[in-house]
Parts: structure tokens; sequence; C-alpha cells
């Protein structure tokens, strides 16, 4: 288009598209040229790469180019890529540089006789130049979000792969503490990840799996973590461990399977395992999560939702699900010297006598707020107050100590 065309405007998105040509990210263009010129320029695309498949798989076979010995990064660019996957061989460039030759010629025909073609629809093409107008613009924008997706995708993957290769992820223990007995022990297991100095990250990571797609892999590596851990707290003593998993595992049939195996690999009895789910998860109508609840409670594992109040989940959302435990966020705590803020609280507090669960306040981090929370009728806390999330040595330091008093 940029070699045969005159239109100013065909010009402008052929320039725009070198970028991601330079980088071989040609999918937006190939699809979009179809769609936005003309249907008949589905032909070239479908027979580019055809002749090129041919082209390539003969000059291999006739021994004219080396064959590929190296895996080259999709983003490389054209020709270098060639040489590289060639074992740096000039003939793989040649034939790179006469695959896209034959690609253009391929497409010069189909494109000059759409040229052809709309230069004698002048007046129809003035009535729709408003439209094209703001299509191209339209199709521009995705460009530049697809070309800024496409690089933000690869930073994360290098970050985790990072992480995953130099370091270790490790979980800490952060104790939920029953104010009317000390010697009921439970934790929430969270996820760290040190780095090879030895420094130790919050888990703002967790968000980069997300948006991988991988956030299910976390959540298995997790729970392995979790359960190794347990095999030297003092479970016997009836203490429990909470591991969050994500809505996207809680959804998934498998992960009772998974559960159960890792379980019985590690030795531990579910009834000293608890599974913390998100607000995410319970305002969906996915049927499957309600099952994999009921299925969790059956094993014996008690099933508990995190955050509630921190997003869009209502008390109806509640009552849809079976959970044992229900842990109030800390924005909910938040300006409770309110006397709105206070009554609100006073009213969540009371969900207990509705569901039969068990309420934990989240976030508790001063004297006055523990005294509130008391005044609830809520027995259990968890919050800076009483300790911060802490690593397993010290973690079960702590738990023998109450188990001592």
């Amino acid at each position: 288009m940029l070699l045969f065309s005159k239109d100013r405007r065909h010009i402008t998105l052929a320039i725009s598209a070198i970028p991601l040509v330079i980088f071989n990210i040609n999918e937006l263009l190939l699809f979009g040229l179809p769609i936005i010129f003309n249907p008949i320029l589905i032909v070239p695309f479908v027979c580019v790469p055809l002749v090129s498949f041919v082209v390539v798989y003969s000059a291999i076979s006739l021994g004219l180019v080396n064959h590929v010995g190296t895996i080259v990064d999709w983003m490389t660019p054209p020709l270098l890529s060639g040489y590289i996957a060639t074992q740096n061989s000039i003939g793989g460039v040649v034939l790179q540089f006469v695959v896209i030759a034959l690609g253009v010629m391929i497409y010069r025909p189909f494109y000059l006789n759409y040229v052809g073609r709309s230069r004698q629809n002048n007046m129809t093409m003035s009535r729709q130049s408003e439209l094209e107008s703001s299509t191209l613009k339209t199709f521009l924008g995705d460009i530049n979000q697809m070309m800024g997706s496409y690089v933000s995708k690869h930073d994360i993957s290098r970050r985790v792969n990072h992480m995953l290769n130099n370091g270790e992820f490790l979980m800490h223990y952060q104790p939920q503490v029953n104010v009317t007995n000390s010697t009921k022990l439970s934790f929430e297991a969270l996820v760290r990840y040190k780095d090879k100095t030895g420094k130790l990250n919050p888990p703002i990571f967790i968000n980069d799996f997300y948006q991988l797609g991988a956030i299910k892999q976390l959540d298995q590596m997790v729970i392995d973590l979790v359960l190794n851990d347990m095999q030297s707290m003092p479970l016997a003593n009836g203490c429990k461990v909470s591991v969050n998993i994500s809505a996207e595992s809680i959804a998934d049939p498998a992960i009772i399977h998974l559960i159960m195996e890792r379980l019985r690999f590690y030795n531990i009895d579910p009834e000293n395992l608890e599974v913390e789910i998100t607000e995410e998860a319970i305002i969906t109508e996915d049927k499957q999560i309600s099952k994999n609840i009921d299925a969790l409670q059956a094993l014996g594992i008690t099933v508990a939702i995190d955050d509630f109040g921190s997003g869009y989940a209502s008390f109806p959302h509640l009552l849809k699900f079976n959970f044992d435990k229900v842990k109030l966020d800390r924005s909910l705590l938040l300006n409770t010297q309110n006397e709105r803020e206070k009554n609100l609280y006073q009213l969540l507090a009371k969900i207990s006598e509705v569901t039969g669960c068990v309420l934990v306040a989240e976030g508790i981090e001063t004297e006055q707020e523990k005294q509130f929370v008391e005044q609830c009728g809520i027995d259990i806390c968890q919050g800076y107050y009483f300790a911060k999330p802490m690593p397993l040595d010290e973690a079960q330091v702590w738990a023998n100590n109450k188990i001592q008093i």
C-alpha cells in the first residue's frame, strides 16, 4: 500500500503500520485490511501463506537454505529472524526477502483493483468520507491499544519467568486471634516472594499471574507450599490454616480432586484446612462454585469468604452460598467513630445470627478497634494489633506460646 497508493488516507494507514511490521506483528494489518477495504482482499490473505509455505518448504527440502535450528522470539524483525533461525545463514535472509516480495506481488493486483474501482465512485466515496475517517481513527486506535497490550504481556511474561527462575515463593502466616479463647489457633497463609538478594517482596506480582491467565497455576503452587508448611504446625492441637484461592480456581471442577490429592500426599487432615475465596466469586451465577463449596465442606474443609464488604457483594449474594466463615474487610471498620459507619458495622456483625457462620474482623490495628468489634459480638480478630504476617518459624513459636498459656 505504501509503494502503490496515491491516496493520502491509505498512505497514512501504511505508515502507522510500520512499527508493527518492524517487530513482526502483522495480524492486525492482515485481518483488518479485508474488513476495512474490500472482502476481495481475503483471497490474497489466504494465498500468501500457502505460497510462502510451498516456497520455504521447497527451498529447505532442496538444500538451498539451512534447516531451522534456533527458536526465534516472535517479535524479532523480519530478515534478522531469518538469519538467526537458519543458524546465521544469509540464505535464510534471501529466502525471507523472496517470501515478502511474493506476498507484495500477490496483494498488488487486488489492491490496485480496489483503488481503481474506488476512483470510479468518487461521489460515493465522498459521501462516505466521514464514516471512513471515523473507521480509520478507530482502527488506528485499536492498533495502538493492541500494540501496548502486546508489549505489556511480553514484559509481564519476562517478569514472571525471572521470578520463577531467580528467588523463591514462600508463605507468611498471620494469626486469627480468638479473644475469648486464645488457645484456639488459626492462621491465614499469605504468599510472598524472596529474590536472590533475600529481599522480601509484597504480593503485587499476583496481578501479573492474572494478566497472563496463570492464576490457577499460582493457586496450585500456594496450596502445595501451605500444606508442606502445615506438616510442622501444631495441628494436633486444633490449629487451622486458611489458604486463599482465586475465583477462577473455585469455579474449576478439578479443584476438588486437586485439593484431595494434595491433602493425601502431605498427610494433612482436611479439618485443619480452610479455603478463603474473594467476593468476586460470589457475585457470579456460576453453579459450579456452589457445588465446589459444598464438596469442600463435605470433606471437612472450612470455607470462608474473604474481604466481605470491600467490593460489590451484598447480603443477598452471601445468602446464595453456605459459608462457614465470613471475614469483614477493614474498610468497613474505618470511620466507625461516625454514627452511620458504626451502625453499619454493628448491623453486619449480626450476619452470623442469620447465616449461622463465624465472623472474623479483619484489619484490627488499635485497642479502640479491638474493643469496638468485641462490643459488636465478634470473637475472632485479625490484624497488626495482634501480629503481622510472619515466616513459618516465627508462626510456629507464636502458636506454641499460645498453647502453653
